[in-house]
């Protein structure tokens, strides 16, 4: 029993599907290449990894006169802003923007 003025302990349930621990997955696709065993928690970033092998680049650059190809689709955005001038990272402190999220990392270190 708890006299007027005492707290009583309080519980609340956990937010439905969260989780109160950091959730680390097990590496199950590992590389095959002698020599190399890397292992990833999903497929898709082992195929990946697996061009850096064969040297597979199935991403092409379709700009009329470029002929660029790259190993991830990613890598392929990134170098179709480069015809484009597309720069979607904008700098809060002041007016430049910049075509990579590094690039503008950089550059915020210069406000510091």
């Amino acid at each position: 029993m708890y006299a007027p003025g005492n707290t009583v302990p309080s519980y609340s349930k956990p937010k439905r599907g969260r989780r109160t621990w950091p959730r680390k997955r097990t590496a199950t696709h590992v590389c095959s290449f002698a020599g190399c065993g890397k292992t990833y928690t999903k497929s898709s970033h082992l195929k990946a990894h697996l061009r850096t092998h064969t040297g597979e680049k199935p991403y092409h650059c379709s700009w009329e006169g470029c002929g660029w190809k790259f190993a991830r689709s990613d890598e392929l955005t990134r170098h179709y802003r480069k015809h484009t001038g597309h720069r979607p990272f904008q700098c809060h402190l002041c007016e430049r923007a910049f075509s990579r999220s590094d690039h503008l990392a950089l550059h915020m270190k210069r406000h510091m």
